[in-house]
């Protein structure tokens, strides 16, 4: 194995000192009037003999780490998630741009507060992107704090956020219907406090009744019960069945049409789906009418806010980023 080439071997091989060598490298020569003659030997040495700094020394004497960290503070959502993986490897791909490394913390949401708020402190990163609840002590305590933070996919009033166009994504979803003539629909929403989720559903219900179409609200559709959701569909008057079917996400939209599938209900003969995100099914077969969300590209953007924000530099409080809004074969 060849031998780590120090700033001592740098001195020798010049017959300087280590200091000047050290305050060459380091960029402080025209501080310390060290001439651009011994400034360019020095330079031509390093890479001459293949010189490469210590970065954890570095970064010690900077107090930088040049890692980034990321924590979910919503119970239940996994790495696994199909939407989530969408995120991660938006963060990965920010933090390859910006030469960072990505930290994942692993603490869960039901751990002790002091407990998690000292794991996102401690000093591993330069800075944290948030993706949690709003209204927590932790959210207070994070912005008393002296790490930078990012909110991603919902904003945070207190914290520089980049989220997806949820009102507009919404406005797009009760365009598409009106224009397709549905007169009653289902939504199926969520319970849990994020502004994304809230946003998507009241944009959602105002603008049907601004088009004149009624919509009937089920609370959750928790895993495994879906199979309830399409009994109460079954016995509904005609004239009470929905003709649409709006899910806050499509990863639940999915689950539907799944079972659908397998109680013999025809999307989108019977009644059309409609999901919100852009999360590409496991099977090419089902195609989900949906707004497309550039999740990868939000999570890119809270990646750049955030290194910018440990520079020092000022971002924007609120970065919203376009949707689109895509047909598929569920409609």
């Amino acid at each position: 194995m060849n031998r780590v080439v120090t700033l001592q071997d740098i001195a020798k091989d010049l017959g300087i000192s280590k200091m000047t060598v050290s305050a060459v490298l380091s960029g402080k020569a025209d501080n310390l009037r060290i001439s651009k003659n011994t400034q360019s030997r020095v330079t031509e040495a390093a890479q001459r003999l293949g010189y490469r700094p210590n970065e954890l020394a570095r970064s010690l004497r900077r107090r930088f780490t040049n890692i980034i960290g990321f924590y979910v503070g919503h119970i239940g959502i996994s790495a696994s998630d199909p939407w989530l993986s969408e995120i991660i490897v938006g963060l990965q791909e920010g933090c390859g741009a910006c030469q960072k490394d990505l930290l994942l913390h692993s603490i869960s949401p039901i751990d002790e507060e002091e407990a998690i708020y000292t794991s996102l402190t401690n000093g591993r990163s330069d800075g944290l992107v948030y993706y949690g609840p709003k209204n927590t002590p932790l959210v207070e305590r994070l912005c008393a704090s002296s790490i930078p933070v990012v909110a991603i996919v919902d904003a945070l009033p207190q914290i520089p956020s980049v989220v997806g166009d949820d009102v507009s994504g919404s406005r797009k979803i009760v365009e598409f219907l009106a224009q397709e003539g549905h007169k009653r629909v289902l939504y199926c929403s969520q319970i849990m406090e994020a502004s994304s989720v809230h946003q998507r559903q009241d944009i959602f219900f105002k603008e049907a009744q601004r088009h004149g179409i009624i919509v009937d609200n089920w609370d959750v559709v928790k895993i495994g019960k879906e199979k309830e959701l399409l009994e109460h569909w079954r016995q509904l008057p005609t004239e009470r069945r929905w003709t649409a079917l709006v899910a806050w996400d499509d990863l639940t939209a999915y689950r539907i049409w799944a079972t659908c599938h397998r109680e013999g209900v025809s999307v989108p003969k019977d009644f059309g789906i409609i999901g919100f995100d852009g999360i590409s099914s496991s099977t090419s077969l089902l195609q989900l009418t949906t707004v497309r969300v550039p999740w990868r590209e939000v999570a890119q953007q809270a990646i750049h806010n955030l290194v910018a924000m440990v520079d020092g530099v000022e971002v924007l409080p609120l970065k919203v980023l376009p949707v689109e809004f895509v047909t598929g074969n569920s409609t």
